[in-house]
Protein backbone atom coordinates (compact mmCIF):
# COMPACT_ATOMS: atom_id res chain seq x y z
CA UNK A 1 0.00 0.00 0.00
CA UNK A 2 2.79 2.44 0.86
CA UNK A 3 4.66 1.64 -2.37
CA UNK A 4 1.50 2.38 -4.36
CA UNK A 5 0.92 5.62 -2.46
CA UNK A 6 4.56 6.54 -3.03
CA UNK A 7 4.09 6.10 -6.77
CA UNK A 8 0.97 8.26 -6.62
CA UNK A 9 2.77 10.99 -4.69
CA UNK A 10 5.65 10.78 -7.13
CA UNK A 11 3.24 11.25 -10.05
CA UNK A 12 1.83 14.29 -8.20
CA UNK A 13 5.39 15.67 -7.94
CA UNK A 14 5.41 15.45 -4.15
CA UNK A 15 8.82 13.88 -3.78
CA UNK A 16 9.05 14.30 -0.01
CA UNK A 17 5.79 12.42 0.56
CA UNK A 18 6.84 9.76 -1.94
CA UNK A 19 10.17 9.21 -0.14
CA UNK A 20 8.30 8.98 3.18
CA UNK A 21 5.89 6.41 1.71
CA UNK A 22 8.69 4.30 0.22
CA UNK A 23 10.55 4.47 3.53
CA UNK A 24 7.45 3.31 5.40
CA UNK A 25 6.98 0.49 2.91
CA UNK A 26 10.56 -0.60 3.58
CA UNK A 27 10.06 -0.43 7.34
CA UNK A 28 7.09 -2.76 6.92
CA UNK A 29 8.89 -5.08 4.46
CA UNK A 30 12.68 -4.61 4.61
CA UNK A 31 13.29 -7.38 2.06
CA UNK A 32 11.09 -5.78 -0.62
CA UNK A 33 13.33 -5.09 -3.60
CA UNK A 34 10.63 -2.99 -5.28
CA UNK A 35 10.60 -0.52 -2.40
CA UNK A 36 14.35 0.00 -2.71
CA UNK A 37 14.03 0.31 -6.49
CA UNK A 38 11.27 2.91 -6.21
CA UNK A 39 13.03 4.98 -3.57
CA UNK A 40 16.42 4.67 -5.24
CA UNK A 41 15.00 5.74 -8.60
CA UNK A 42 13.38 8.76 -6.99
CA UNK A 43 16.64 9.66 -5.22
CA UNK A 44 18.31 9.48 -8.63
CA UNK A 45 15.74 11.91 -10.05
CA UNK A 46 16.33 14.19 -7.04
CA UNK A 47 20.07 14.24 -7.79
CA UNK A 48 20.99 12.40 -4.59
CA UNK A 49 23.36 9.79 -6.02
CA UNK A 50 24.72 8.44 -2.73
CA UNK A 51 21.24 7.60 -1.45
CA UNK A 52 20.19 6.35 -4.88
CA UNK A 53 23.14 3.96 -5.14
CA UNK A 54 22.59 2.65 -1.62
CA UNK A 55 18.97 1.76 -2.40
CA UNK A 56 19.62 0.46 -5.90
CA UNK A 57 22.46 -1.75 -4.68
CA UNK A 58 20.08 -3.16 -2.08
CA UNK A 59 17.39 -3.73 -4.71
CA UNK A 60 19.90 -5.65 -6.85
CA UNK A 61 21.07 -7.70 -3.89
CA UNK A 62 17.48 -8.67 -3.06
CA UNK A 63 16.42 -9.33 -6.66
CA UNK A 64 19.39 -9.68 -9.02
CA UNK A 65 17.07 -10.55 -11.93
CA UNK A 66 15.19 -7.22 -11.97
CA UNK A 67 16.55 -5.34 -14.96
CA UNK A 68 15.01 -2.05 -13.79
CA UNK A 69 17.43 -1.74 -10.86
CA UNK A 70 20.44 -2.18 -13.14
CA UNK A 71 19.04 0.39 -15.55
CA UNK A 72 18.38 2.91 -12.78
CA UNK A 73 21.83 2.36 -11.27
CA UNK A 74 23.35 2.78 -14.73
CA UNK A 75 21.67 6.19 -15.00
CA UNK A 76 23.15 7.20 -11.63
CA UNK A 77 26.62 6.15 -12.79
CA UNK A 78 26.10 8.07 -16.04
CA UNK A 79 25.28 11.23 -14.08
CA UNK A 80 28.48 10.68 -12.08
CA UNK A 81 30.42 10.31 -15.34
CA UNK A 82 31.31 6.70 -14.46
CA UNK A 83 30.61 5.57 -17.98
CA UNK A 84 32.15 2.09 -17.76
CA UNK A 85 30.00 1.21 -14.75
CA UNK A 86 26.95 2.79 -16.41
CA UNK A 87 27.41 0.73 -19.57
CA UNK A 88 27.99 -2.46 -17.58
CA UNK A 89 24.71 -1.97 -15.72
CA UNK A 90 22.67 -1.02 -18.76
CA UNK A 91 24.12 -3.95 -20.71
CA UNK A 92 23.15 -6.21 -17.79
CA UNK A 93 19.63 -4.76 -17.92
CA UNK A 94 19.45 -5.51 -21.65
CA UNK A 95 20.69 -9.06 -21.12
CA UNK A 96 18.01 -9.63 -18.46
CA UNK A 97 15.12 -7.97 -20.28
CA UNK A 98 15.95 -8.50 -23.94
CA UNK A 99 15.56 -5.94 -26.71
CA UNK A 100 14.00 -2.81 -25.27
CA UNK A 101 14.06 0.58 -27.03
CA UNK A 102 14.16 2.44 -23.70
CA UNK A 103 17.26 0.54 -22.61
CA UNK A 104 18.90 1.08 -26.01
CA UNK A 105 18.16 4.79 -25.70
CA UNK A 106 19.70 4.85 -22.22
CA UNK A 107 22.81 3.13 -23.56
CA UNK A 108 23.01 5.61 -26.43
CA UNK A 109 22.86 8.47 -23.94
CA UNK A 110 25.77 7.00 -22.00
CA UNK A 111 27.80 6.57 -25.18
CA UNK A 112 27.02 10.16 -26.12
CA UNK A 113 27.95 11.52 -22.69
CA UNK A 114 31.19 9.54 -22.86
CA UNK A 115 31.98 11.30 -26.13
CA UNK A 116 31.44 8.28 -28.35
CA UNK A 117 28.99 9.69 -30.90
CA UNK A 118 29.59 6.82 -33.32
CA UNK A 119 28.34 4.18 -30.87
CA UNK A 120 25.44 6.40 -29.81
CA UNK A 121 24.38 6.77 -33.44
CA UNK A 122 24.82 3.06 -34.16
CA UNK A 123 22.57 1.97 -31.30
CA UNK A 124 19.67 -0.14 -32.61
CA UNK A 125 16.16 1.20 -32.22
CA UNK A 126 17.24 4.61 -31.02
CA UNK A 127 14.68 7.30 -31.67
CA UNK A 128 15.25 10.38 -33.78
CA UNK A 129 13.80 12.46 -30.98
CA UNK A 130 16.49 11.26 -28.59
CA UNK A 131 19.26 12.14 -30.99
CA UNK A 132 17.84 15.60 -31.56
CA UNK A 133 17.48 16.03 -27.80
CA UNK A 134 21.07 14.94 -27.20
CA UNK A 135 22.30 17.35 -29.83
CA UNK A 136 20.29 20.32 -28.58
CA UNK A 137 22.66 22.94 -27.28
CA UNK A 138 25.67 20.66 -27.41
CA UNK A 139 28.23 19.73 -30.02
CA UNK A 140 26.85 19.72 -33.54
CA UNK A 141 26.79 17.15 -36.25
CA UNK A 142 24.27 14.55 -35.11
CA UNK A 143 21.22 16.07 -36.79
CA UNK A 144 22.98 16.30 -40.15
CA UNK A 145 23.77 12.57 -39.98
CA UNK A 146 20.22 11.43 -39.20
CA UNK A 147 18.98 11.09 -42.83
CA UNK A 148 21.95 8.80 -43.60
CA UNK A 149 21.33 6.34 -40.78
CA UNK A 150 19.19 3.31 -41.52
CA UNK A 151 19.27 2.12 -37.89
CA UNK A 152 17.62 5.28 -36.59
CA UNK A 153 13.89 4.78 -36.34
CA UNK A 154 11.02 5.33 -33.97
Amino acid sequence: AYNARGLLNESLHDQDKAIADYSQALQNAPKDALGYLNRGSLYQQMNQPTLALKDLNQAIQLDPQDYRAYDARGLVYDAQEKYGAALADINRAISLNGPDPVLYNHRAVVYYHAGNDALALAEPRISRRLLVFLDHGRRGGLEEELPNLDVVRE
